[in-house]
Order: structure tokens, then C-alpha cells, then sequence
């Protein structure tokens, strides 16, 4: 099943420490690796405490080898949810009954459950600490993903290969689905689903939900940025699609997140080369940073802004905003998939991982810790 990929070879079977000096920021970093064995591509989402972090074989992961989206065969030792403390490098906990693969995960709010989504049409809720499977819950075949509103009780979701784009809202002590998120329509003869790039103005590539529950945030494939009110479902325009065919279809913001206290949402546009800090309030920019990538992570303050490529990994301040520095380079011979980068939340410290080599061979967690 598996395609081969670039070469790595890990020497390191305990954590490795390496200093880098950042003198234009006046700022230096410690940055430690937890190997993760036999681990030959992964996604990586951290827990809200930044303790621990769940490393899977989710989509990004599956893409890099070379899994099929239809008619494959599943390949169990992929399946695992491997929870892990980013202070020891040590394995906790494993998640192991599922069936298929996973599409996406999320973490409660308190951190003590962990949802994950998968393509046959479930979502297995998981103790953190035990890995036990707690609940299971039917829901829609195919490529989810998907958000905890801040009461841990209520779970968002959305089928990111439907046609239409619509969010359906479950209980998960009831498992029912309580309230669809959507667009309303007059008819479903309006929509022009079957012209192209046009069509693209319905679904979403991705979403994302304000600390505070009052919000959501969505990007459609042709560029437009809308900001829900979730009591009452009114949309406003924070970006408008493309207009012209080479803007459109292009994905261009597909990652996107709110400040803790939920009055800032930060957004990278890859057309227009720049990270955007959008006042909610005011319903403008307080602030357009030119660069960063589709991967970043803001911290708590507000102040710091850090973003991965696929070869790097950047630090800037937002008070600094034309002065960049580089943290660190990925192994030459490292393919890398779709980063994540998370601040932890006292903000001293960014969690990268997500990435692919080839097969029987030991991948990493990058922990960079300010000091």
C-alpha cells in the first residue's frame, strides 16, 4: 500500500537539544525531539493543557502513503491512536478498537476526552488517560472533520467531501445530532453545482470555532472568509471569493484561528502572501503580516507568530512584523507532509510535528522552547 518515500535515518534513540541563537529577534530557542518508533508518516494534534499530544494516521498522513481514498484495504497497524507526554517522549496511552481510518481528530475542551472521526461513519469518543473508548457515535460516511464547542458536551462536524457545505451538531451524552449549520437556499435548483469553479462557492476548506463558542469561521476553495454568530447563524464577509480564474480554485486559506478571548480571528491568504490579525469588532485587519504559511501558530499573548513549510520552521513578533527569523531546517531527506504548530498555553513553548519518511523509520515531534 505504501509508496516509497525520501529516506530518513534517525541516530537519535533519546532526545536530542539543540540551541539556536536568533539575533535578530534578540530571542534564543532550545529545541528538543521525541522520537516516535516505527512511525513512518503521522498527524499530530496537542491537548489543550500542551501537556500531551495524539499522534494518528489521519488524511494528510494516509496522502504521503499513498493510501487510496475509495476501495482500499485497511491496514490495522495504522489505525492506533498513540497518546503522548511532550515532557517525557514517553507513550501513555493507545487507542485501538477502531476500524477505519481516521479523517480527523479533537480534543475537549478540559482535554479528558478525544473524538475521532472516521470514514466509515463513526466517531469514537476516548479517555485521554486510560485510552478506553467511552462512546461511539454513528454519523456520516466519509472525510470529516470537526470541533468541541466550549461546554465539551456538544461536537461540530462537517463532511468535507459533500457537495454542499452544512455543519451538523451532535450531543454527545445522547449521541443525537441537535441543530445543521448551514446556508439557506430558496431552492436547490439555484445552485450551480455542476459549473466549475463556481461550484467550489458552497463547500469549505476549512473552519474553525472562537474559544468562546460565539463564533465560526469558514473558507470556501475560491477564497471567501465568512464569520458565523452561532446563535444566530448570520454570516458576514471578512474576505470576498477571488474574481479572476487564477485566484480561484486555489485554496488559498486553509487553515485559520482565534485569539483566546475570541475577539481576533488569524488567517493566512497564500495569494496574497500575508497572515491577517482581523479585529472582530471593528470587522477589519488589525494588523496584515507579509508572509507565513497555511501551518502557524499564534501564542496566547498575541505577540509571537511561528509557521512551518515544508523545509522550515519561522518565527516572527507581531510588534516586529518586518524582522523574521528562522528556527529551524527539516532534515534534507525528510519528506514533510502538512505541519502542525501549536503553542502551549503559557506561550513558552511550540509543539511541530506532522510529518512522512519512509517506511521502519523513526519520525519526530519538534518541542521549541523560548528562552
Amino acid at each position: 500500500m505504501r509508496r516509497q518515500l525520501l529516506t530518513l535515518i534517525v541516530f537519535l534513540l533519546v532526545f536530542a537539544v539543540l540551541v539556536v541563537p536568533v539575533a535578530a529577534q534578540d530571542t534564543a530557542f532550545s529545541i528538543r525531539t521525541i522520537p516516535l518508533e516505527n512511525t513512518a508518516a503521522y498527524d499530530l494534534r496537542v491537548a489543550p493543557d500542551g501537556r500531551t499530544a495524539a499522534v494518528f494516521t489521519g488524511q494528510t498522513s494516509l496522502v504521503l502513503l499513498g493510501a487510496p481514498v475509495i476501495e482500499y484495504q485497511v491496514d490495522p497497524s495504522l489505525l492506533p491512536i498513540r497518546m503522548i507526554d511532550l515532557e517525557t517522549g514517553a507513550e501513555i496511552a493507545r487507542m485501538t478498537d477502531a476500524t477505519d481510518y481516521i479523517s480527523d481528530v479533537a480534543f475537549s475542551p478540559d482535554g479528558t476526552l478525544l473524538a475521532s472521526y472516521h470514514r466509515n461513519g463513526e466517531i469514537y469518543l476516548w479517555d485521554t488517560v486510560s485510552g478506553e473508548l467511552q462512546q461511539r457515535l454513528t454519523v456520516v460516511t466519509g472525510q470529516g472533520k470537526m470541533a468541541f464547542l466550549p461546554d465539551g458536551k456538544t461536537l461540530v462536524t462537517y463532511l468535507a467531501d459533500s457537495m454542499v457545505g452544512q455543519f451538523l451538531v451532535w450531543d454527545i451524552e445522547t449521541g443525537y445530532m441537535t441543530a445543521v449549520w448551514r446556508t439557506e437556499y430558496s431552492n436547490f435548483g439555484e445552485l450551480l453545482l455542476s459549473r466549475s469553479p463556481g461550484n467550489f462557492d458552497y463547500r469549505y476548506a476549512t473552519f474553525a470555532l472562537s474559544p468562546d463558542g460565539g463564533w465560526m469561521a469558514t473558507a470556501t476553495p475560491n477564497g471567501e472568509l465568512t464569520l458565523w454568530d452561532t446563535s444566530t447563524l448570520v454570516q458576514s464577509i471578512v474576505q470576498s471569493r477571488g474574481e479572476e480564474m487564477s485566484e480561484l480554485m486555489q485554496f488559498n486559506i486553509r487553515s485559520m484561528a482565534f485569539s483566546p478571548d475570541s475577539q481576533t480571528l488569524i488567517y493566512y491568504d497564500a495569494l496574497r502572501e500575508q497572515t491577517v490579525f482581523w479585529d472582530i469588532a471593528s470587522h477589519a485587519p488589525a494588523l496584515t503580516f507579509s508572509g507565513g504559511s497555511h501551518f502557524f501558530g499564534v501564542s496566547p499573548d498575541m505577540r509571537s507568530l511561528v509557521w512551518a513549510t515544508r523545509q522550515e520552521v519561522w518565527f516572527a513578533r507581531s510588534d516586529q512584523p518586518d524582522s523574521v527569523a528562522k528556527v529551524l531546517d527539516f532534515e534534507a531527506n525528510l519528506l514533510v507532509g502538512a505541519p502542525s504548530v501549536t503553542f502551549t498555553p503559557d506561550g513558552s513553548s511550540v509543539i511541530v510535528g506532522g510529518f512522512g519518511t519512509r517506511d521502519e523509520v523513526d519520525n519526530l515531534i519538534y518541542v521549541i522552547t523560548f528562552e
